[in-house]
């Protein structure tokens, strides 16, 4: 990086680098930003989004929204990584762009203009949780050539929006202690139920939607509701999720097949089409959250926002975003998670009150905050990018 920005962003020109993003959280957190981005509240005059043909498609179409494409990002991973490397930063200054946003959590090499990315997973930088993955699996090496790509991404940026203080926290300790700012997801309005009311009993579905990876610990949420049933509880498991470990998926159908290997009462569904998901929320009548690695519990929030009274670790971020609107346990210990779940079908009064606790707590989430305060950083690191006259990192 060697020049700064030229002209002061007072109706600032946005560029996004989705180049890298092709489904889940990061295509959800592009939308909603742009969705409820506006231009005069958050000083932003255009936003160039550089992305594949399919995320191109689901970017909304507002008249300060530029959908740039290239031949490149129709490619392979190769491809984009040619595009990012060597075509993006010319790109970008021809546009104009006044700060460069990369919410993939990569940056591109040699940039002329000010740059803020995104650290997502946290996964790369906490080594217990990497080594829950064998040690020559594809997983785990996609994960370390992750970590070293983002330790790098962070440290040339010159701005970073972490979604947690627990993720901050992980970026402190990999040294990097310039400007960083919290700004967690929102949670969409057709999550949130309508309020909770006096419910005198609650139901026998549970329900645990989360990706299957080797820190999700759905082979231990079978075990348990298995224990509640021996114990007299007349409940049933619904796990929904991608599939993002082969060798996780096998140990959650282990699991499956030897406590209910005729499916009378535990299913895997796969994944959900997103935008039915709060369909799954509302059928169901409590909720689990058993994973051990967050940044930001995207589907535990959404579950509070449903009003759904809900058994979390206690790991990582939960306590953070939940805060006293759940009740925690270990997600190693089946006979933790029977317990506490075990707590909420048997206690009326207290499942009541999570219900509440858990909708009014996921109040405080909202896309149109966080598209607000995202364009704000932004454009703050624009201008002082402008006034400093400093290149940028």
């Amino acid at each position: 990086m060697t020049t700064a920005s030229a002209k002061a962003p007072a109706g600032a020109t946005i560029g996004i680098d989705a180049s890298n993003l092709r489904g889940g959280g990061g295509i959800t957190h592009l939308v909603n930003l742009l969705l409820e981005c506006r231009p005069t509240r958050d000083g932003v005059d255009r936003v160039v989004v550089w992305a594949p043909p399919a995320t191109l498609d689901a970017v909304p179409s507002r008249t300060f929204i530029d959908k740039a494409g290239h031949p490149l990002l129709g490619s392979g991973p190769f491809g984009r990584w040619v595009f990012q490397r060597r075509v993006l930063p010319e790109l970008a200054l021809r546009a104009g762009c006044d700060v460069l946003f990369c919410p993939g959590g990569t940056v591109p090499g040699r940039i002329r203009v000010p740059t803020v990315t995104m650290y997502r997973n946290s996964l790369t930088f906490q080594g217990e949780e990497l080594r829950r993955f064998r040690p020559w699996s594809v997983s785990r090496f996609k994960l370390e050539i992750l970590r070293r790509l983002q330790r790098r991404s962070l440290a040339a940026a010159d701005g970073v929006i972490v979604l947690s203080n627990h993720a901050m926290e992980l970026v402190r300790k990999q040294g990097i202690h310039h400007e960083m700012v919290r700004i967690p997801h929102g949670v969409q309005d057709r999550f949130r139920a309508p309020p909770a009311g006096a419910r005198s009993q609650f139901g026998r579905r549970i329900l645990y939607v989360s990706s299957v990876a080797a820190y999700k610990h759905q082979w231990n949420v079978v075990e348990a509701v298995a224990l509640l049933r021996t114990r007299g509880h007349d409940v049933t498991l619904r796990i929904v999720g991608p599939v993002i470990d082969r060798a996780s998926a096998r140990r959650m159908k282990a699991a499956l097949n030897r406590f209910d290997a005729s499916g009378e009462w535990a299913s895997f569904e796969g994944p959900a089409d997103y935008e039915r998901l709060h369909e799954e929320y509302g059928a169901a009548d409590i909720f689990v959250f058993a994973s051990t690695c967050e940044n930001m519990p995207n589907t535990l929030l959404e579950a509070m926002a449903s009003g759904l009274p809900i058994v979390s670790s206690a790991s990582g971020p939960m306590p953070e975003i939940a805060i006293d609107s759940v009740l925690y346990a270990d997600p190693e210990d089946p006979v933790s998670l029977a317990v506490r779940l075990a707590e909420i079908l048997t206690n009326p009064d207290l499942a009541a009150e999570l219900r509440r606790k858990a909708q009014e707590r996921a109040e405080d989430f909202t896309w149109s905050r966080t598209a607000a305060e995202t364009f704000r950083y932004l454009v703050e690191i624009a201008e002082a990018s402008t006034a400093s006259g400093a290149a940028p990192r």
